[in-house]
């Protein structure tokens, strides 16, 4: 019976110290030292350190983290209460007074005593912790939603692309093509082949920056100067070069467009190669390419951000969030005027499985450099990380995460705001993606023929081939010459290299470097 009553006692002790010490802690003064926690070793009692609140998590668990103006974590904190005791302080410069002691991970974290809202002295543009900025989501963020057109957008991929052409005239560059404006055109020279009196050979190619998924082509001419006989190809491996998609002999000005037969076409090089003008020895106009598409977007996925909630930190008048999400490529959010860092994050209104996302920027205000988050239930979690972007239609492939909340936090842009004209979020689907669990995929398998494109949907209209393969290599590549580029030029008695100065055909990335 001893043992009972010896353990009845060392409780009731206990038990003692630990109402006395509850009743003590109120009349402990402000410059009085806090008791720490029990601890493995030693820790540092009284210490006052100042910064941003924020969730997160840590080696040890924490409540709360405490950061500094470079949005680095310096302390991991504990409250009397739990999270809640730091919840009325989210995301406010506080100064704190805490007992320090140890984790079982051997680290250290704040016992936090005291907490009291104090002045940022971060300067503009304040912490960049990209977790200490945006706030919890809530269950139904304030924004105006616009329902979206019918139909998927099929934006024109080639607009403000780089382009290449066999020539030009002063005025008329290339770019005019792909400008967006009917009212300026492309012109190449005029001139007539020295064996074959009815061609003029030339050559203009769009770069769409990476692999796009494409549709169709619509190509409007200029009055009167416009091409009777032209070929369309994309560069590709299957062929080893420029790789045939269709070809007409009946061209007859104004606007020509070009569809799939079938599934679309994967590339990133698309070339018109013009053989036949109108007339003998005249030159060719082209007021615009266009190249439709889905941006990349994989079969059978969901934009499930799509005329969905948008709230973003900043906006300039007229350009709200909800210009990001309403399926409208004609529309766009910006940012206030150095409003930068900021943040947009988008509510699905339920938890989505999403692995992919595309960023359509505004030209010229794009973000060079961010991040793209999930929420987890309790903070922000990095999902995709960008530096150097490029602007244009970027496309960010990450592992599947499922969440109700995408957030995208811009660290750094081009200019002093940031306009995105649409944030397309993709649910995970079978045709592939970010990534992930479950067993590897299986090999590819050998590449098909390229996708044939009817002009203007008539298959009668349409030639199985132009008479000549085009010999131009797309710039920037680090391919050689391809073999059949090689055959067709030493139809001509030259070779690739000298192809550069006697056909005057743009410089092959990396074909400088031998004559094999």
């Amino acid at each position: 019976m001893r043992i009972p009553r010896i353990a009845m006692a060392l409780g009731w002790v206990v038990g003692t110290f630990v109402v006395a010490g509850a009743a003590l802690a109120p009349m402990a003064g402000p410059g009085s030292i806090a008791r720490a926690a029990p601890a493995a070793r030693p820790a540092q009692q009284g210490i006052n350190v100042s910064g941003v609140v924020t969730t997160g998590t840590g080696t040890c668990f924490p409540d709360a983290l405490l950061l500094d103006c470079d949005g680095n974590v310096v302390r991991q904190l504990k409250g009397p209460a739990g999270s809640a005791f730091f919840a009325p302080y989210l995301n406010q410069w506080v100064d704190i007074n805490a007992a320090e002691a140890q984790c079982a991970a051997g680290d250290s974290y704040l016992n936090v005593v005291t907490i009291n809202p104090a002045t940022n002295p971060c300067g503009p543009g304040g912490q960049q912790q990209p977790t200490s900025t945006p706030p919890v989501p809530p269950g139904q963020p304030t924004a105006t939603t616009v329902p979206p057109p019918a139909g998927t957008i099929t934006g024109n991929l080639a607009t403000g692309r780089p382009i290449q052409a066999s020539s030009t005239q002063s005025g008329h560059p290339p770019e005019h093509a792909v400008d967006g404006d009917l009212n300026t055109w492309w012109a190449s020279l005029p001139g007539r082949d020295p064996y074959l009196a009815a061609q003029n050979r030339q050559w203009i190619y769009v770069d769409l920056g990476s692999p796009q998924k494409v549709q169709s082509f619509k190509l409007t001419w200029g009055d009167q100067y416009y091409a009777r006989g032209y070929g369309l190809y994309v560069w590709g491996d299957w062929c080893r070069g420029w790789c045939h998609l269709g070809s007409t002999s009946y061209g007859d000005g104004g606007a020509d467009e070009w569809k799939a037969a079938g599934q679309p076409v994967e590339g990133q090089h698309f070339m018109f190669y013009l053989v036949n003008p109108a007339y003998i020895g005249w030159h060719y106009e082209l007021k615009e390419i266009e190249i439709l598409g889905d941006g990349a977007v994989p079969a059978n996925a969901t934009n499930v951000a799509a005329a969905k909630a948008a709230l973003a930190l900043s906006e300039e008048a007229g350009y709200p969030p909800a210009n990001a999400t309403d399926a409208d490529l004609t529309t766009e959010w910006r940012t206030a005027v150095n409003g930068i860092p900021t943040w947009l994050y988008v509510d699905f209104g339920t938890t989505m499985e999403v692995d992919r996302a595309i960023l359509r920027w505004s030209a010229g205000m794009h973000a060079t450099d961010y991040t793209l988050y999930a929420w987890n239930g309790r903070n922000w979690s990095a999902v995709h990380t960008q530096r150097n972007g490029a602007g244009g239609d970027e496309t960010a492939n990450f592992w599947a995460v499922q969440t109700r909340y995408m957030l995208l936090y811009v660290n750094r842009g081009a200019g002093s705001q940031v306009g995105l004209r649409e944030f397309e979020i993709y649910e995970r689907s079978s045709s592939g993606g970010g990534g992930g669990g479950g067993a590897p995929p299986p090999p590819p398998s050998p590449p098909r023929p390229p996708t044939p494109f009817r002009f203007e949907g008539r298959a009668d209209l349409s030639v199985g081939r132009l008479a000549a393969r085009p010999r131009i290599v797309p710039l920037g590549l680090d391919l050689p010459a391809s073999d059949a580029i090689r055959s067709d030029l030493a139809d001509f008695g030259t070779d690739v290299f000298d192809a550069v100065e006697t056909l005057g055909l743009p410089v092959p990335g990396g074909a400088r470097g031998s004559r094999d």
